[in-house]
C-alpha cells in the first residue's frame, strides 16, 4: 500500500493541494492502493511566530476528509504533547 502525505495549514496553496488530492486523485485513493496521511501544521514560516493549528482548520479538514470517504490518518504538529498527535482517522 502507498502513502501519500500533505502538510494542511491555513495557506492558500496547502488547501489546494488538500482539495486536489481529494477531488483529483479518487480512483488512486478510493481503491484502497493508497492511504492518505494529513498533517496539520502551522500557517507561518517565520521565526517566533505562533505555532499552533486553529481550532477552526481542524474542524473544516476533518469533516472535508471524513466526507471524502478516504481512508485517512489524520495528525498535527506544533502542539503541546508529543509530535504527530494523531487526530483520528
Amino acid at each position: 500500500m502507498n502513502t501519500m502525505v500533505i502538510l494542511v495549514n491555513e495557506r492558500p496553496e496547502s488547501r489546494a493541494a488538500l482539495d486536489w488530492t481529494l477531488k483529483g486523485q479518487p480512483a488512486t485513493t478510493a481503491a484502497g492502493d493508497t492511504k492518505l496521511r494529513v498533517v496539520l501544521g502551522p500557517s507561518t514560516d517565520i521565526p517566533g511566530g505562533p505555532r499552533y493549528v486553529s481550532p477552526s482548520l481542524v474542524d473544516e479538514v476533518t469533516t472535508q476528509i471524513r466526507n471524502s470517504g478516504i481512508a485517512h490518518d489524520l495528525c498535527r504538529v506544533h502542539r503541546p504533547g508529543p509530535p504527530g498527535d494523531h487526530i483520528g482517522r
